[in-house]
């Protein structure tokens, strides 16, 4: 572990971290908080944010609190304070912000917390029909987590969401690729970059510059759908990966960023392959130009994986090469903890809810089952059955 100067936190190293100047371990912080020792993980391995967050636990009670009446603030201020003070993930952080945003655009900036009522929610949540209700159901979760928090300093008095219930909308199915859907979108791949040829452009220089241009696209697009496919990661980890992080065995370890798991897998020397193929946007990147932000790179994944499939004639996304990664682990006889663990669930529960049909062991069990009836009608006895005819001459 090494400390930094000057705040009170410090990298503490997983075991078999190979990295320790780049690596994935979360930061942690060792300090005295009105006399008493706090030693706890910062929950990010990010220096920044790990500063930003300790910052938050060192500041004594009430130290930058408003003097003036809490039930006086904006939504903007009271969503300010939320987002520095609640102890979550980086993913976390990006999710609430999504949400928050929303509400702070559907109340207005200068709208006071205490005035928004149940009513008020209830219309902000029907606002929301757009979306999916799997996202639905998170940004009410996000509500939760945002109301009780300024219930619990007193910024309101009655926390609107208390005593509302909400539907849970139907969990969608889980559906991997198929093996031949699988090959036909890695095939896909060499033929990602055929727009370009379209443009005709008479110049030898700009034709040199789209030969290039169309050679990167192919190379991208297979290096995102073999390295999802061999490694489950989600496309902001895909997004960040670095040839650093992979050693000269092939493993490589993550921290991924919405659980904030560490995961240490062996990759597809197939996949390794193809990133090592494909050339440095920035430093030694494999995917971000070190320029746009996150959002856009992973929206970037999400098109060249769409793209892909679109040649492949595949409906499909970056998140349902993450579902196959974990099936295919499964059906070739993996735990659910192993699944779990390289998946970056925080909770087993979560691997099992989503993945636990596609278990080998079980699949045996209903295949076993299943087997055994017989569905064609039994042969009818003839008409002269239990009689036996005794043919001859006298």
């Amino acid at each position: 572990m090494y400390r930094i100067k000057s705040t009170p936190i410090y990298k503490r190293h997983l075991k078999g971290c190979t990295a320790p100047e780049a690596c994935p371990c979360p930061w942690w912080v060792d300090t005295k908080v009105d006399g008493k020792r706090v030693r706890k993980s910062l929950g990010t391995s990010n220096e920044a944010e790990a500063a930003r967050r300790a910052v938050t636990i060192c500041e004594p009670a009430g130290e930058s609190e408003d003097a003036s009446d809490k039930s006086g603030h904006t939504l903007k201020w009271t969503v300010g304070k939320f987002l520095e003070r609640t102890d979550v993930t980086d993913g976390g952080i990006r999710s609430n912000t999504r949400t928050t945003d929303a509400l702070v655009k559907h109340f207005g900036a200068d709208t006071l917390v205490r005035s928004i009522d149940g009513p008020g929610i209830e219309g902000f949540i029907a606002s929301r029909k757009e979306y999916a209700q799997s996202t639905r159901t998170l940004e009410i979760g996000h509500l939760r987590t945002f109301f009780n928090y300024l219930h619990s300093l007193g910024y309101i008095e009655v926390n609107p969401m208390s005593k509302m219930r909400f539907k849970r909308g139907q969990r969608k199915l889980k559906t991997p690729l198929t093996i031949d859907q699988q090959e036909a979108l890695i095939a896909a791949c060499d033929k990602f970059g055929r727009w370009i040829e379209s443009l005709n452009q008479a110049d030898p220089e700009i034709r040199r510059a789209q030969e290039v241009l169309r050679d990167y696209a192919i190379k991208r697009a297979r290096a995102l759908v073999l390295t999802i496919l061999a490694t489950g990661f989600r496309e902001g980890d895909v997004g960040m990966l670095r040839a650093s992080m992979i050693d000269s065995r092939g493993y490589i370890i993550v921290n991924q960023g919405k659980t904030e798991e560490a995961v240490r897998l062996r990759i597809h020397p197939e996949a390794i392959k193809a990133l090592n193929a494909l050339p440095k946007q920035f430093e030694d990147y494999f995917f971000w130009n070190g320029r746009c932000g996150h959002r856009t790179l992973t929206n970037m994944i999400w098109e060249v994986v769409k793209g892909v499939g679109k040649i492949a004639g595949i409906d499909t996304h970056p998140h349902q090469l993450r579902h196959t990664f974990a099936c295919r682990l499964l059906e070739n006889g993996a735990e659910l903890r192993t699944v779990q663990l390289l998946m970056g669930h925080a909770s087993i529960q979560t691997t099992e809810r989503n993945y636990g049909k596609f278990v080998l062991s079980h699949q045996t069990l209903l295949d076993s089952a299943t087997g055994g009836l017989t569905l064609k009608p039994r042969a009818k006895p003839g008409r002269n059955s239990g009689i036996h005819a005794v043919t001859g001459t006298d």
